[in-house]
């Protein structure tokens, strides 16, 4: 290694870049300069711990943890666009896609799961404080356009001018949420007064005046909820005190059987007609066509009993196809009910078998290359076929064509020029023709469930998400069935890939509200069985979930680490905790983290330095959501103390010499390198520095005096820190700050 400056004097001008050698950790004892020295020798990785399995996967752990970050952020990407397409707009419960209203819950792509009458449209809304989020100027211009007001929002808008809470009973995706949050305007003694909701994450009794504006007005989302059947007078009590000390207006939906005493109204839905032709001006930005109002075909669809979510969304799909040269007819073709008697027809026996495969194919793994799903196809028309003849010849692979325009589809060239691609023209079709297939085909299941777990095996990641999604869609069909054929199978394997199927199945099913209690129950039973349950526990809470359920998520996830040593689920718990970080679970897993890191057990603190690793880095590319910016101003002193402690344990247990007492596994090289960026964007980046003051200034405290000097003399080396910055941090770590 080239010559080290010394504190007090270093070298005038630091050697190429390209000489310095990287130190992977230093001896945490600051006199002896030889194990320092010795600290910089890579250690051979770690047996893995007695009585757990692992698999040929974990040697993923071995790539450097941008890439993997990079790889999980198109992971996530391929995940939720593959989710859209099979509970995007159709479904038994969730109809939101493309900005619609919501009849059930559904995912979008901050991660956030949306509930029962909530209106998304698209873009960003204003965060508030603490879990309460503000519509948008250009929101509550909308919702003037597209309401249709009723005799109940004429009611609920009275109550509210005396009364500080309002429930407003009714069934979902009946437009409560838009009736709420026009009464809400309505009541408005200030046009700056701003009207939002509250996340479905806060706890009712969490809710205090500090975290709403004065004259605000809000909508909480109760539907389903525990507490309205056994505690609803004492949560709207506290409701009605915290929004009386702001002048505040509070809007609870809830079921229509509500049994509360406080004040309510019954929610009248809006009729469907005149709702269909104010989306439909809003969408096309102006006066709908005068043919809308008189069309036949949209008249019978809207008496045949449809929810408000799927008016909205024939009003949105009327507007994409007028404006694309199409009619009224094109967007009612591709309308839930009648888009199934379609598929229904595609799937009927008349049809030649390898077709119906081919639409199978294409609906499971929309958008793959055209030689994949053509395989997939193939391989599925070899299970069905009669064991004593093929259905393969030659002659199927020249009716690609045939098939392609057969199941609805197009086929694009790749942009990477790797071949063609093929995608639905409808991409809603894959949920439908999935939902036909088993409900109405049940001869076929059993191949069909074979073939999903050969897809399940396939070497593409891409391909096994899509069938994992396609098994997790079918749980809301058939939830034993394909619970005892995949997910409990799944459950006893030691397959780091097996766990990652499971938890991408259940992402799917969690999406469903008719079964989504009952895997929240499994999730909570399985955080204390064996390990390969919780390893599937601590991806699953990852996929979206963690958000919405972060009370269940985190005791459980504190179970699983308090219990494993395997460095494979200590990272998938590091990464789901990444995943549910955010603006209103920021508090909740920074106090879990700091909890673990200060803690004895050596699985809660490697864990809790591999999570403070990944939730810091990005700095330099300005993805990283740990700053103190990040936090409100009365958060930031608490939110320093948690970054310190966290940035203390990340560093020890980034140590080769000597890792924390008791850690197991192998050094986090990784958090020095993100704590690199950090000291180097000292000056550029709000937040950093009174955090890695704080580091500095207690390193001798926690035993980190010998480690960051070295490293600071590496970082000045290669010329990540200059002179001053360099003399400035030394001279922290003895007690006397530079000017």
């Amino acid at each position: 290694m080239s010559a080290e400056p010394t504190p007090q004097e270093p070298e005038a001008g630091p050697p190429e870049p390209a000489k310095a050698q990287e130190p992977a950790g230093a001896s945490e004892t600051p006199e002896n300069p030889d194990a320092a020295k010795n600290a910089l020798r890579t250690s051979e990785n770690p047996k893995p711990a007695e009585n757990e399995t692992g698999d040929d996967e974990d040697g993923e752990l071995d790539r450097p943890l941008r890439e993997r970050m990079a790889a999980e952020d198109r992971e996530r990407h391929l995940r939720e666009a593959n989710l859209r397409d099979l509970y995007g707009e159709y479904g038994d419960g969730p109809r939101a896609g493309r900005d619609a209203i919501s009849g059930g819950a559904y995912r979008v792509k901050s991660g956030n799961i949306y509930h029962a009458d909530r209106m998304v449209f698209g873009g960003r809304e204003e965060e508030g404080r603490g879990g309460v989020v503000h519509l948008a100027p250009n929101r509550r211009q909308q919702l003037a356009r597209v309401h249709v007001p009723t005799a109940s929002y004429e009611r609920l808008a009275a109550l509210l001018r005396d009364e500080p809470v309002v429930a407003l009973r009714g069934g979902r995706g009946s437009g409560r949420m838009v009736t709420g949050w026009m009464a809400l305007l309505d009541r408005r003694r200030t046009a700056q007064a701003p009207v939002g909701w509250v996340r479905d994450s806060v706890d009712p009794l969490d809710l205090t005046e500090e975290r709403l504006d004065e004259g605000g007005g809000y909508v909480l989302d109760a539907t389903g909820r525990a507490w309205t059947r056994a505690s609803a007078d004492g949560v709207f009590q506290h409701l009605a005190a915290v929004a009386a000390t702001r002048n505040a207006r509070i809007v609870v939906l809830v079921d229509r059987g509500f049994p509360g005493t406080v004040s309510a109204v019954d929610h009248d839905p809006p009729p469907p007609g005149p709702v269909f032709e104010r989306w439909l001006s809003w969408e096309l930005g102006g006066a709908a066509p005068a043919e809308t109002a008189v069309h036949d075909g949209v008249r019978e669809y809207l008496r045949e009993g449809c929810t408000l979510a799927d008016v909205v969304q024939l009003a949105k799909d009327a507007a994409e196809a007028l404006r694309a040269g199409g009619g009224l007819d094109d967007a009612l073709a591709g309308q839930p009910r009648r888009l199934r008697a379609h598929v229904a027809t595609l799937l009927s026996p008349e049809h030649d078998v390898r077709r119906r495969c081919f639409l199978l194919g294409v609906a499971v793994l929309n958008e793959l290359p055209s030689v994949t799903i053509t395989r997939a196809a193939l391989q599925l028309t070899e299970i069905l076929a009669d064991p004593d003849h093929t259905l393969v010849d030659p002659e199927s692979w020249d009716a690609l064509s045939q098939w392609v325009d057969y199941a609805q589809a197009s086929q694009v060239p790749d942009e990477r020029g790797r071949g063609s691609r093929i995608s639905l023209r409808r991409s809603t079709m894959a949920s439908v023709v999935l939902e036909v297939a088993w409900r109405e085909h049940p001869t076929i299941r059993e191949a069909l469930l074979a073939w999903l777990g050969r897809l399940c095996e396939h070497p593409d990641q891409a391909v096994r998400i899509k069938a994992a999604h396609a098994i997790g869609r079918l749980v809301t069909y058939d939830f034993d069935v394909i619970d005892g054929e995949f997910l409990r199978r799944w459950s006893v394997s030691g397959r780091t890939r097996d766990h990652w199927l499971a938890a991408w199945a259940i992402e799917a099913a969690l999406l469903s509200q008719h079964v989504a209690p009952r895997l929240l129950d499994r999730l909570r039973d399985w955080a204390g069985g064996s390990a390969a349950k919780q390893a599937i526990v601590a991806r699953a809470y990852g996929l979206g979930v963690g958000v919405e359920q972060i009370d269940r998520a985190l005791p459980a996830l504190r179970q699983i680490a308090l219990r494993s040593s395997r460095p494979a689920t200590q990272d998938a718990v590091s990464r789901t905790l990444m995943e549910i970080y955010g603006p209103d679970t920021a508090v909740k897993v920074l106090s879990e983290l700091a909890e673990w890191a200060v803690g004895g057990h050596p699985g809660l603190r490697r864990t809790a330095a591999l999570a403070m690793t990944r939730l810091a880095s990005g700095v330099e590319s300005g993805t990283c959501r740990l700053l103190l910016a990040e936090f409100p101003a009365d958060k930031q002193d608490w939110a320093r103390e948690h970054l310190v402690s966290l940035w203390e344990n990340a560093l020890r247990c980034g140590l080769i010499a000597r890792m924390p007492t008791g850690v197991i596994g192998r050094p986090i090289r990784a958090a020095w390198d993100v704590f690199a960026e950090w000291v180097g964007n000292w000056a550029t980046v709000p937040g950093v520095r009174p955090v890695v003051e704080a580091v500095f200034e207690g390193a001798v405290r926690n035993h980190l005096r010998g480690p960051l000097r070295l490293h600071l003399r590496h970082w000045y080396l290669r010329r990540v820190v200059d002179i001053p910055l360099y003399h400035r941090l030394d001279h922290h770590m003895k007690g006397t700050a530079g000017s």
